[in-house]
């Protein structure tokens, strides 16, 4: 609790009488990680610097993911002193990730979690450092563009494509691009900058595991998104275009009731 509330002078007065400052809470934070998540720069000095790239054995995470993930600019900057941009999350061993939809998966950087989360100040500050804009995380393949377009942060996209407009065909381990993770969330602006920015508005959601044959259109139509549809539709998109399943568009549309995209 001190840490958290950036009691930095009681944080270093409990770590010399024993507090171990590796224990974890529930959620995986210690007490370095709860300062990281609440900006309190000044917290860092209580604790010894191989601590600041210790990641959770819960989350995978170390206390520079968690600021990145939270916004907290001054604190990341002071801890790129000591610990490299580029550093990524560990196996986390229990499913407490703040990437939800990737609770298990690791690799991540931190500019995946700022990302992520739509700072797209510390995500330029991070692509100043000189980061890999396209960093892939293990085993699910996922680049921080992914995460960006499919949470709707213009503003970060934006950024990233800057650094490479190659990204945006990239495809995580279901063989989704970004435009497919913008359109099945309803992410109109997104979806419009996407294919702005030349994506392939009738890539298929394949590789060489997955061969469901989706395009973008196909993912807006089941979740109801008229208006990503009628983008879609405006932008010349194939409306026949059938998945492994041989299922057009409307087919989805019908299936989960969506009378107006029909």
């Amino acid at each position: 609790m001190a840490a958290a509330g950036g009691h930095t002078n009681i944080v270093k007065i409990l770590l010399e009488n024993g507090a171990n400052a590796e224990d974890e809470n529930a959620h995986g934070m210690t007490a370095l990680h709860l300062g990281a998540k609440n900006g309190f720069v000044s917290i860092l000095e209580a604790f010894d610097k191989t601590l600041w790239r210790r990641c959770s054995r819960k989350t995978g995470l170390n206390a520079l993911h968690i600021a990145a993930y939270y916004g907290n600019s001054d604190f990341v900057n002071e801890m790129l002193k000591s610990v490299p941009a580029s550093v990524r999350s560990e196996p986390p061993i229990y499913n407490h990730h703040v990437v939800k939809e990737f609770a298990t998966e690791y690799g991540f950087t931190p500019l995946h979690l700022a990302a992520q989360s739509g700072h797209d100040s510390l995500v330029r500050m991070l692509l100043n450092q000189g980061v890999q804009v396209d960093a892939t995380s293990t085993t699910m393949n996922v680049i921080p563009l992914h995460l960006a377009a499919q949470q709707g942060h213009i503003a970060v996209v934006g950024m990233l494509l800057s650094r490479s407009t190659q990204q945006q065909h990239a495809k995580d381990w279901r063989g989704r691009t970004p435009l497919h993770l913008a359109a099945m969330n309803g992410h109109y602006e997104m979806v419009s900058l996407l294919i702005a920015q030349g994506s392939n508005i009738n890539v298929m959601d394949q590789n060489f595991t997955f061969q469901n044959g989706w395009t973008g259109m196909h993912f807006a139509t089941k979740a109801g998104h008229l208006n990503v549809v009628k983008l879609f539709v405006k932008s010349s998109a194939d409306e026949l275009a059938e998945t492994k399943e041989g299922k057009v568009p409307l087919c989805f549309a019908a299936a989960h009731n969506h009378i107006e995209c029909l």
